[in-house]
């Protein structure tokens, strides 16, 4: 069995001459001859990564889609080998549905998968789960229905047709929209309709076939009845598996954050086991499968992984994804030579042909203007903003077909009726929308307005705060600097491509802040809500870099001292504040403090939170403490500090609050000692909402009435009153 299915996979993709007597091969042929075939495999493998990567640096000039250009480059290679007698091993290579399968898939939707924005996906699941289960429906129908009474096809092989003509591939889809820089919001919905109307059409392309072949050729109304049971346990069953692979694969990679390579290959584990495990075992989707752990393990990579490995583990999926699809789409071209030389007379399909084309773009449009304007109608009811008529111009025309469509008809048995005419016409479609509909969608985009985004906030409101300097020198330091403070908080920092080195973005979970550096003025975008933060990291760089740097005297120096770094919030409104009161018991406020020195401040405060129950191991969180305070001065000026850490002492964020009449020498920028603490501290290895608490403190500490009211405070229920109001 074994030397039977290699043999079938092999004679799908290489010539039969090459492969002559494969079974004896596996079962005890000669090493030179095992030497000579494995050569032909590495062989053609590197010719075709070579020819992709020479047409990838080619078409980037030419501005023309890698995609497209790679379909191109294997139609005509295919073409011209009919010519040449010797061109016996490119007229063998072909595509299989094995391979595209369980070899191209689940490497572009795990691609896909730790790529996708997950806040912009959940944003537009409703739309997408619409187009991609009852859209395809009603497209597969129209198809099927259309052509049956148009042509001499029967009505079971033109909807099996339509299933797997409706769905827009994954494949082509995510790779060309790459390509062009469509904006985020659309690629999400177009890449998240690709995603999961491809395990749609992958299932409804199987029951249509089950109730064909059940009912003797015919539809069997039994069978698809109980298809929709089917239908929805195999795409609920893969979204299930995938999960709980992908949570499993998560919890090993905590095992050893800082390995790298043994990460990519559990990643890489993760996204094939996922397909194999739900397709083999349990018959239900490996498409949901492999799209739900790339989800999970993306979603938990922050927690799991060092940081740093994020984007490394980034950076070889996309060299994964390369290495796919330039294998998928040059072979595709060869394929659709092959097949529509010799799979029948293609003349004879010429009349079906013509009338699918149009008959496809038909039933698109059936699937997008009906149910997108009805979605469009409930958003506006809420006040919420809907999907624009470009976006679904693009929808329609970038509805692209590729090795999906391939993988499902080359399925079809050769005894089916009218098996050669599907070929053709499925070949002739996947054609048209490559060459025709993807060669003109950026000529669309352009057209209708469409531009790629401005701005990696997307539709969020966001504020700038700009910060000057005296020289471009120091701006650059302090921004050096802040890209440390940023990157030991946790955030994954980019450079942009547009000017590299002089503009940061950083990441962390939904917080995006943008860094950019303009000569001697350094602009920090946000969120209206991480104005006092940003503020807060600014104030502690420069506090840290005045111990170190000799031209920071003309920014902070005794006689021009820093005054408290304060922001205009968008139109003048008001921010809402965090609650900090959640995270804050009146036990935990102490008055008066009797330390006469830093760190005498922080260990009455941290006793304070060790007799509540606030801290298990004082000692540690201490250690921590010291080790913050060491590398970034949390002192603000105007008598006001909040020192905080992370810390393995706690299990959640805590907070304690004291106030010491005399004041410490905090080494604070206005030289002024301190006489209000704030402490705070989060757990080691957990995100949560730490920076909107530091936020809002900064946020109630900065107003002047309530300074004066806190350094007024005669015990610990002033102050808690206070902070209340």
């Amino acid at each position: 069995n074994q030397a039977r299915a290699f043999q079938q996979l092999a004679g799908m993709v290489y010539p039969d001459h090459i492969f002559t007597g494969w079974p004896q091969f596996l079962t005890g042929r000669s090493n030179q001859k095992m030497e000579n075939q494995i050569f032909v495999i590495v062989l053609m493998a590197i010719t075709i990564l070579t020819v992709a990567a020479f047409a990838s640096l080619g078409l980037k000039k030419l501005n023309f889609p890698d995609t497209i250009g790679l379909v191109i480059i294997g139609l005509v290679a295919g073409g011209l080998a009919w010519g040449f007698e010797g061109a016996g091993i490119v007229r063998g290579l072909e595509l299989s549905p094995e391979i595209i399968l369980y070899l191209i898939l689940p490497c572009l939707i795990f691609d896909a998968a730790i790529n996708i924005d997950v806040r912009l996906l959940v944003k537009n699941l409703v739309p997408i789960l619409l187009l991609a289960a009852l859209g395809l429906v009603i497209s597969a129908a129209v198809v099927g229905f259309g052509l049956s009474w148009l042509t001499f096809l029967p009505l079971g092989g033109a909807l099996l047709f339509g299933a797997l003509i409706s769905a827009t591939d994954p494949v082509a889809v995510i790779a060309l929209f790459k390509d062009i820089g469509a904006p985020r919001r659309l690629v999400t919905l177009i890449d998240g309709e690709s995603v999961f109307n491809d395990a749609t059409a992958i299932v409804l392309f199987t029951i249509i076939f089950s109730a064909i072949s059940s009912g003797g050729g015919n539809l069997g109304e039994a069978n698809i009845v109980s298809g929709i049971f089917q239908f929805i346990l195999v795409l609920t069953g893969g979204l299930l598996v995938g999960g709980v692979v992908g949570l499993t694969g998560s919890f090993v990679f905590q095992l050893d954050k800082a390995n790298l390579v043994l990460q990519k290959v559990l990643s890489l584990i993760v996204a094939y086991g996922s397909f194999l495990i739900a397709d083999h075992f349990f018959h239900v989707s490996g498409v949901m499968a492999s799209l739900a752990a790339g989800l999970v393990v993306r979603y938990r990579a922050e927690v799991a992984v060092k940081l740093h490995n994020i984007d490394n583990i980034e950076q070889a999926w996309g060299f994964f994804s390369f290495v796919a699809n330039s294998f998928v789409f040059i072979m595709l071209g060869l394929t659709e030579v092959h097949l529509i030389l010799y799979k029948g007379n293609i003349l004879d399909s010429l009349g079906v042909i013509l009338i699918s084309i149009p008959l496809v773009l038909i039933a698109r449009a059936f699937c997008i203007w009906p149910i997108i304007p009805i979605y469009n109608l409930f958003r506006k009811k809420a006040g919420r903003e809907s999907i624009p008529f470009s976006y679904q111009a693009i929808l329609l025309w970038g509805g692209l077909r590729g090795a999906v469509p391939v993988a499902l008809v080359l399925a079809i048995p050769q005894d089916f009726p009218y098996r050669d005419t599907i070929l053709h016409v499925t070949m002739a479609n996947i054609l048209f929308t490559l060459l025709v509909q993807g060669t003109t969608i950026k000529w669309l985009m352009d057209r209708l307005g469409i531009k790629p985004d401005v701005s990696e906030f997307d539709d969020r409101k966001v504020v700038e705060t700009r910060f000057g300097f005296p020289t471009s020198g120091l701006a650059g330091l302090v921004m050096g600097r802040i890209h440390e403070a940023f990157d030991s908080e946790g955030f994954l920092i980019r450079e942009k491509e547009d000017s590299a080195g002089s503009s940061l973005l950083l990441r962390k979970g939904s917080q995006i802040i943008g860094m950019d550096l303009d000569g001697k003025t350094l602009v920090m975008t946000s969120e209206a809500r991480e104005i006092d933060y940003i503020n807060m990291v600014m104030q502690e760089t420069l506090v840290d870099l005045k111990a170190t740097v000799a031209s920071i005297q003309d920014v902070v120096g005794p006689e021009n001292p820093v005054p408290t770094l304060r922001a205009p919030l968008a139109n003048g409104n008001p921010v809402s504040s965090f609650n900090v009161l959640g995270f804050m018991r009146l036990a935990r406020i102490k008055v008066p403090l009797v330390a006469k020195s830093k760190e005498a401040a922080l260990t009455e405060l941290l006793s304070v939170l060790a007799a509540d129950g606030g801290v298990d191991q004082p000692e540690q969180a201490m250690a921590d403490l010291l080790e913050r305070e060491a590398s970034m001065n949390t002192g603000l000026g105007r008598g006001l500090a909040i020192p905080h850490a992370k810390t393995l002492a706690v299990e959640t964020e805590t907070i304690a609050m004291g106030l010491v009449p005399d004041g410490v020498d905090y080494g604070a920028p206005d030289g002024k000692p301190v006489r209000f603490m704030v402490l705070m501290l989060s757990p080691k290895n957990d995100p949560g909402p730490h920076l909107q608490i530091l936020s809002s403190v900064v946020r109630i500490l900065n107003s002047d009435g309530i300074q004066q009211a806190l350094f007024a405070a005669k015990n610990s229920e002033e102050i808690f009153r206070i902070v209340r109001l």
